[in-house]
């Protein structure tokens, strides 16, 4: 069982011919035996048989979320077949309940659940030896081979079920990657040829539906004027959202919006039993219950921000925030070349922000960093590393430069999401792993970029410089 998901397709698919094949075995055997057992002890084995279907059915499933519950299934389903058999006897239709074992827990778990329902068959047909008489050697040696014959071929078909599975799941995952990566090169193109302020905001909101596929995506910009993050594009399949029902934001709240603004990086945003950040309220009367928001900044500039809103109440997907610090990144250097300054003013720097809010003087300026073969530039947010210019999103660059402040020594995860996240919880459990796995496959296509950023067991990460690269026993 490789997911939970894969349980119930496997449990949906089996249960019907496992409870037919159940039901048939035990009115057969009871019907055989009518007269010689008393009623009650006939009606015993069944009913156990019921409770056990509309208990699993009704509770136990959705609780299957390890091996160690259907295994507990198989447990309590090999003591209900040893009972059948110590009541009815081996040579009677129950001996057929044994037997199911084995097939159906080997699509449950696979060639190991085939061979471990095989032996929990053999028990079960055990129990009838301390009742009834031994019958003839050869039904025996029948009656143990039986089992682990089913195993085998059970075994087999779970195993070619279990490759056609992955061939599909690798062949999705390829097609989302091939189309995600089309997606996102499609809402760059549409971005790069916009110059006006107002035009690369409505293009960096279609582009961010584009690239995430979600059904809207609203762009606030930055107004010094008014201390205001101002809604300037939206697009949506919604026709009821009109750009006039989304409110202003001001610097001096606390949105979501302007929470990113001040941490410098993307969030997943929702309620419903989501953790992050609550939705505006516009956009939970139009119906949003989950989304991601994220700033638009260059350097310590805020020049605005966005929302990327859906109905379902899921959390997003790490690619999905991803993708949207891409466009986001690529969008500030579109504004930041001018257009933002010559309509609207300065923007408001972070630091600015921050006082505000009533968090100290803001950030000290961080200072460039030289390494061998490698340089950050934070003012630019720019990397270079062995002659070659590498774009990183907002997270990633303050993640390679956390790291590059601490060369050759092991940072911590906690330390980075300090860095990344302003010691807020990241939008994923797993997003400094995501986002270091992100930063190494853009090195990596570097030729000094490989294997610079090492995994410490149990400790964190490590930038490796040159000189130092392959001397950590520990790391990975």
């Amino acid at each position: 069982m490789q997911s939970y998901e894969q349980f119930r397709e496997s449990e949906r698919l089996t249960w019907p011919v496992r409870g037919v094949a159940t039901a048939l075995a035990l009115v057969a055997a009871a019907y055989l035996a009518y007269g010689e057992l008393p009623v009650a002890t006939l009606a015993s084995v069944p009913a156990a048989y019921a409770a056990f279907f509309v208990i699993v059915r009704l509770a136990v499933l959705d609780r299957c979320r390890s091996q160690r519950w259907v295994y507990g299934m198989m447990v309590a389903e090999t003591a209900l077949a040893a009972a059948a058999v110590a009541v009815f006897g081996p040579v009677s239709p129950a001996i057929v309940l044994p037997l199911l074992l084995a097939p159906h827990y080997a699509h449950l778990l696979g060639r190991r659940g085939a061979y471990v329902g095989a032996i929990a068959a053999l028990i079960s047909l055990s129990a009838a030896f301390p009742f009834h008489p031994v019958p003839a050697t050869g039904l025996v040696a029948a009656g143990a081979i039986s089992p682990f014959m089913l195993a085998g071929i059970a075994a087999f078909t779970a195993e070619e079920r279990s490759r056609e599975r992955r061939a599909r799941e690798q062949d999705f995952d390829r097609h989302l990657t091939e189309s995600g990566s089309g997606r996102l090169l499609e809402a760059v193109l549409k971005m790069s040829a916009k110059r006006s302020e107002s035009d690369v905001a409505h293009a960096l909101a279609e582009g961010l539906r584009i690239a995430t596929g979600y059904p809207t995506a609203v762009t606030l910009i930055n107004r010094p004027q008014s201390n205001t993050l101002v809604p300037l594009a939206v697009n949506s399949v919604n026709d009821e959202l009109k750009l006039d029902r989304i409110t202003s934001e001001s610097f001096d709240g606390e949105s979501a919006a302007v929470k990113v603004a001040r941490q410098g990086s993307a969030v997943s945003v929702g309620r419903g039993g989501l953790k992050g950040e609550f939705l505006p309220d516009w956009a939970l009367e139009l119906g949003y219950r989950s989304g991601i928001a994220a700033p638009i900044v260059r350097g310590m500039e805020v020049l605005g921000a966005v929302y990327v809103l859906r109905s379902d109440v899921d959390a997003p997907s790490l690619k999905a925030i991803g993708q949207v610090e891409v466009l986001t990144s690529f969008a500030s250097k579109l504004l930041s070349a001018g257009t933002l300054q010559a309509a609207a003013g300065p923007p408001t720097p972070l630091n600015e922000l921050l006082t505000r809010a009533g968090r100290g003087h803001g950030p000290e300026v961080r200072p460039p960093i030289g390494l061998p073969h490698m340089s950050l530039e934070p003012a630019k947010e720019k990397l270079v590393i062995g002659g070659i210019a590498v774009s990183l999103s907002r997270t990633e660059f303050s993640m390679l430069y956390a790291l590059a402040k601490s060369a050759g020594s092991v940072v911590p995860p906690s330390d980075l999401i300090e860095t990344c996240w302003n010691g807020e919880p990241p939008p994923n459990a797993s997003a400094v792993d995501v986002t270091i796995y992100r930063i190494r496959r853009k090195l990596a296509r570097t030729p000094a970029g490989k294997d610079t950023i090492r995994t410490v067991r149990g400790k964190g990460y490590m930038l490796a410089l040159p000189e130092v690269v392959g001397s950590q026993s520990t790391a990975a």
